[in-house]
């Protein structure tokens, strides 16, 4: 513990880093998941805290399965700073 104590102290920028990485792929995942109707996913995602291990990989397991789909894309509503967002529909 003392050891973490002196790498804070020393690095905060790499803490205040990892804070940011996980807020921002926390709320990636949850906005998709639920999106989606995934509440299982949405739940753990909610409940367990990876540092963001289990957001990459859902991640990566949706865009395997969206990278298969032949279906139309629809613009969804999202706040401004990010533009205009499409992601696919499903059936």
């Amino acid at each position: 513990m003392e050891s973490f104590q002196k790498f804070a102290n020393n690095y905060p920028w790499f803490i205040l880093i990892v804070i940011a990485w996980c807020v921002t792929l926390k709320g990636i995942t949850l906005w998709l998941a639920a999106r989606r109707g995934q509440l299982i996913w949405f739940i753990t995602l909610i409940i367990i805290n990876t540092i963001g291990i289990l957001e990459i990989l859902y991640l990566i397991s949706i865009r395997k399965k969206s990278s298969n789909f032949n279906g139309n894309l629809v613009k969804i509503s999202s706040p401004s700073f990010w533009g205009n967002v499409s992601v696919a529909k499903q059936k």
